[in-house]
């Protein structure tokens, strides 16, 4: 009686049983997404502190902050998430106020990096060889902490000063799926105050639209630049006249507009999976819950969680060094684990140590040669 019960509990919350199919696949896609996104992120975090060459650039600081956030706390809500998900009528209150608030801080977390990073690009394209001194890395430091703190202010501070935090929890935990507004409508409001409604749209306007909208100016300024240098490369190719000074430019400019474009596919992904979820959050908060399917809202909780593994793939692809770092991470790994891995490569061997038969008829094979070479030579 009491599983017929939480059955159907957790159909009046849209929430998924645990034993169909359903609630099968999408744990297992998330519990896959989670395990991606720890073993890329930390790939990343990894690279950029083993590269000298990484670490040159202040730009890395950010990667490497944001691969934190996604490696090893965006998890901590896909973990939260599919307790929810899973079992939300047996979900203490603690999980569903924690999550409510966790991952809108993180949301906002990660926008502010894209922020920081698309300045960090537009700087570097713009000023190319004086971009490191604009932004240093003490800058970038200075310029992540804010980053990281005012998220954390703005929801767990003002809510409080302006008496709005249990109302705020109230809203996200029916957006989660954890209040069934239905079954009590005089404990739960099916809309929102407007203390609270301004400051979602403050949040808003403040993490979202503003960085989105100057994201956009910059990457749209980027590209009339890029436009203007395939212009110009092509008539100094006919005039043959370009100095060693304007060369050292275009390289540079031609380096940094490349990781450019992979910071803009970094955004643009972002945007396709984390946009869906502040338009649900906006529309409910003006015309109330239960506007959008709960089904759909959760569907594109999840999708959100997919951002965190997509970074690392995209380093991967886009960036020579990322890729380089990459390879010997995974070849160090494999060497620890497996004896004898790439013992083909002469200089992992030390003096003393047993060669695999390999080697030995490879270095024989080179020495017959050699001393066929040598004879032929005497020879003549």
């Amino acid at each position: 009686m009491s599983n017929q019960g939480a059955s159907n509990q957790s159909a009046k919350l849209g929430v998924l049983d645990p034993s169909s199919p359903e609630s099968i696949i999408e744990t297992l896609a998330l519990v896959l997404i989670c395990l991606s996104s720890i073993i890329g992120n930390s790939c990343v975090i990894t690279a950029v502190a083993r590269s000298e060459k990484l670490r040159e650039r202040p730009g890395s600081y950010l990667v490497g902050s944001l691969a934190i956030l996604d490696g090893f706390l965006m998890p901590v809500a896909m973990a939260f998430h599919i307790t929810l998900r899973n079992f939300s009528w047996t979900a203490s209150e603690f999980v569903c106020n924690f999550l409510s608030d966790y991952l809108i801080i993180l949301i906002y977390i990660v926008i502010l990096h894209l922020f920081l990073m698309s300045w960090d690009r537009f700087i570097s394209v713009v000023y190319p060889l004086h971009s490191q001194i604009i932004l240093s890395r003490r800058k970038i430091v200075c310029l992540l902490i804010p980053a990281w703190i005012v998220p954390v202010f703005s929801m767990g501070v003002v809510p409080l000063l302006i008496n709005t935090h249990e109302q705020g929890i109230s809203f996200r935990n029916k957006l989660l799926g954890c209040i069934d507004s239905s079954s009590s409508p005089s404990k739960v409001e099916l809309t929102s105050s407007k203390p609270h409604q301004l400051h979602l749209l403050f949040n808003t306007l403040l993490f979202v639209v503003g960085p989105f909208l100057v994201m956009l100016v910059l990457y749209g300024k980027l590209s009339l630049i890029s436009s203007k240098q395939e212009n110009k490369v092509g008539a100094n190719v006919v005039s043959s006249e370009i100095t060693q000074n304007e060369r050292r430019v275009k390289a540079k400019k031609t380096k940094e507009m490349k990781w450019a474009k992979t910071v803009g596919i970094v955004i643009g992904a972002f945007a396709l999976t984390y946009l869906p979820v502040f338009a649900c959050t906006l529309v409910e908060a003006k015309l109330g819950h239960g506007v959008i399917p709960q089904k759909l809202f959760s569907f594109f909780a999840a999708v959100i969680f997919l951002n965190s593994a997509i970074n690392a793939v995209v380093y991967s692809f886009r960036s020579q060094v990322y890729r380089k770092e990459f390879k010997r991470i995974v070849r160090d790994l494999v060497r620890k684990f497996v004896p004898g891995f790439g013992a083909q490569e002469g200089h992992c061997f030390h003096v003393g140590e047993p060669q695999p038969l390999g080697l030995s008829l490879h270095a024989q094979e080179a020495a017959q040669t050699q001393a066929s070479s040598s004879g032929a030579i005497q020879k003549a």
